[in-house]
């Protein structure tokens, strides 16, 4: 663990490296934040958002509080920035191994068995953070508000774990399934604060920054997301991208024809059903996953609320696969989203192990290990054709749903750990000493 450890960093510092090539000779996500930092710092108004990115033509998706941490690079050239930029995301994944570390520290029961994933979490969390650390998105910065929010609320700091909540939703809008976690575990405090950690960082903070443009701003955001001539959101159901691996182009692929992408892999079956019927029905089958997650949480309840800490640990895995598997737009720069749902494999991976089921034990490990790679996207692109990003999810998010369905509040939920064994018998009792009763 130690060698492939040192391995991602390794990694991840030459990811770095071509973060600041890539934005210092071509084009990526990191430069359409930092022109968009600019023009905002120039004095532009909501109509910005309705505008694509002038050198690449994409959407300029950074709502006005992500914008706020691109604004003080704006005195560097952009390659100098995309360096600032590397160094701080390095300095985020520190941040949410501490998270971890502190977060196992606080466990009730068995904190040694899941103590003893750490660094098997640490190299799963370096290897997920590679595509987006390449891109300058900022799914760092969000997972590293989750893990924050776990330790937060481990050591029962509830203000800093609602603005480790809150931060995220105000920076997309999907995130909020994590706001599940305190309704499950029943932590009141928290439910109460998120509304004021919302604000502001949605409101008082833009406002601070950007005066009073700041609601022009917002409104323009919504709406080139959700209500323009071509919301954002549309451009998420394109085929021809193999890099999004959706439950949308999951089934366009399948369902419908389209004259690009099916004239080229003329191999592949499908049908040419309507497009809009296809994207319903996959509006369905979400609604179906987020019913049958909120039934898992509602039937786990008692469980999460008796054992908050390590409650919180598995609500966070399961939103987090639930999250990852429902959204619009999963790519490599956001398989780190899907993180946390890894966690209770490592722990179940090691306690079969210990308990000498070995074969359990590998079939776990090669598991979890497919489902990273898969997640990861580090597959050939032939199997990315077939969305095995999108069924490596939902084979961890139904891992997880049985797992947590068949909890009562009286069977833990975490694996056992084999007993001690019992001491050496002593010598029998001899002829002369009476036996004892």
């Amino acid at each position: 663990a130690v060698a492939l450890l040192v391995a991602a960093v390794g990694f991840l510092i030459g990811q770095s490296c071509r973060l600041v090539f890539t934005a210092t000779h071509e084009q990526t996500d990191f430069s359409v934040f930092f022109r968009t930092a600019r023009e905002l710092a120039a004095g532009a108004d909501g109509t910005l958002y309705s505008r694509p990115d002038a050198p690449t033509g994409w959407p300029q998706c950074a709502p006005p509080i992500t914008s706020v941490a691109f604004l003080p690079l704006q005195g560097l050239s952009i390659g100098a920035a995309a360096g600032v930029w590397a160094a701080v995301n390095l300095g985020l994944l520190g941040v949410a191994a501490w998270a971890i570390w502190r977060l196992y520290a606080h466990l009730d029961r068995q904190h040694r068995l899941f103590r003893a994933t750490r660094l098997w979490a640490a190299v799963l969390l370096l290897s997920l953070a590679n595509g987006c650390l390449q891109t300058g998105q900022v799914t760092i910065l969000l997972v590293t508000c989750w893990l924050s929010y776990l330790a937060a609320t481990a050591r029962r700091r509830h203000f800093l774990a609602a603005l480790g909540l809150a931060l995220p939703v105000a920076m997309k809008f999907y995130p909020g399934l994590m706001w599940a976690i305190p309704v499950g575990i029943r932590a009141r405090r928290q439910l109460i604060l998120l509304p004021a950690a919302l604000a502001l960082f949605s409101v008082v903070i833009p406002l601070l920054v950007y005066g009073p443009r700041a609601w022009d701003l917002s409104r323009g955001y919504v709406e080139a997301m959700f209500i323009g001539d071509v919301p954002r959101l549309e451009t998420c159901f394109d085929v021809n991208r193999v890099s999004t691996e959706s439950l949308d182009v999951l089934l366009l692929r399948w369902l419908t024809h389209d004259p690009v992408w099916h004239e080229q892999v003329t191999w592949f079956p499908h049908l040419r059903l309507p497009r809009r019927p296809v994207l319903a029905l996959a509006n369905v089958l979400r609604g179906i996953i987020l019913l049958v997650a909120g039934l898992t949480l509602w039937r786990y309840r008692p469980e999460a609320a008796r054992r908050p800490v390590h409650g919180a640990l598995m609500l966070a895995a399961l939103s987090a696969a639930t999250l990852y598997l429902t959204q619009p737009d999963p790519k490599s720069r956001y398989a780190l989203y899907a993180f946390p749902a890894f966690l209770p494999l490592l722990a179940w991976t090691t306690a079969a192990w210990r308990l000498a089921r070995r074969r359990r034990a590998v079939s776990l490990a090669l598991f979890t290990i497919l489902c990273a790679v898969c997640i990861a996207q580090l597959t050939p692109t032939i199997l990315r054709y077939f969305e095995v990003s999108l069924l490596a999810t939902f084979a961890v998010w139904l891992a997880l749903v049985r797992h947590l369905t068949r909890i009562t509040p009286r069977r833990s939920c975490e694996p056992a750990v084999p007993a001690a064994p019992p001491p050496p018998a002593g010598p029998p009792p001899s002829a002369d000493e009476p036996a004892p009763r």
